[in-house]
C-alpha cells in the first residue's frame, strides 16, 4: 500500500468544510445505523455509482463501539467493504468519506491520496450537490490537498514539445546575434 502522505491535510480540509457548510446547509444526520445501511444500499444500487466505481455488492456496517475513528476497508475480493461508524460519525459527509475509501482500492492508491480525494469530490457532488463539492474543493486548495492526477504526456507530445523548444531557442539565438 502506498504511503498516506496527505491524511492530516484531508482531515483538516474536511473539518473546515464541515464547519462552514453545515452552518448554512442541511446535511443528513442520523444516529440509527440501520438508516445508514439503507442509505448505502441505495447509493451502491444507483446506476451512477456503478458506472463510476463499478459494482460493489455489499457494505457491512459496524457500530464502531469502542473506537474513536470512523473506518472503512474494501474486502470480499474487491466486491464489498466494511465501514465502522461510531456515534459521532453518523452524518452524510463522514459516511460519504468512508464510502470513498471502499470505492477506491487501497492496494494501488494511498488511502487519502489524489485518487481517493477525486472520488470523494465526485461522490459529494452527486449525493450532496455541486455547491458542497465546490466548497470541499476550496477547502482542499486551502490545505494544499491534491486531488488531480499528474498529467502524463505521450511520447508524440513530448517530441513535439522538444521540437518547439529547439525552434524557440534557435529563434532567440538569432535575435541575440542580430542585436550584436
Amino acid at each position: 500500500m502506498p504511503r498516506d502522505n496527505q491524511r492530516s491535510k484531508v482531515y483538516l480540509a474536511e473539518t473546515d468544510f464541515q464547519k462552514e457548510y453545515v452552518k448554512e446547509h442541511k446535511i443528513v444526520i442520523n444516529k440509527d445505523l440501520s438508516f445508514w445501511d439503507g442509505y448505502l444500499k441505495k447509493v451502491l444500487q444507483s446506476k451512477w455509482f456503478q458506472k463510476h466505481f463499478g459494482p460493489i455488492e455489499t457494505i457491512r456496517l459496524k457500530d464502531g463501539k469502542g473506537t474513536r475513528n470512523a473506518k472503512a476497508m474494501r474486502i470480499f475480493q474487491g466486491r464489498g467493504g466494511i465501514i465502522s461508524l461510531p456515534l459521532w460519525s453518523r452524518d452524510e459527509i463522514v459516511v460519504l468519506h468512508e464510502l470513498s475509501h471502499v470505492a477506491v482500492s487501497y492496494f494501488k492508491n494511498a488511502p487519502h491520496g489524489p485518487e481517493f480525494c477525486a472520488a470523494y469530490l465526485k461522490i459529494v457532488k452527486h449525493f450532496i450537490g455541486t455547491e458542497a463539492e465546490n466548497e470541499l474543493k476550496m477547502s482542499f486548495k486551502e490545505k494544499r490537498v491534491k486531488w488531480r492526477k499528474k498529467k502524463t504526456l505521450s511520447l508524440d507530445t513530448l517530441e513535439k514539445l522538444r521540437q518547439r523548444g529547439k525552434q524557440l531557442a534557435a529563434a532567440r539565438k538569432q535575435e541575440i546575434t542580430e542585436r550584436n
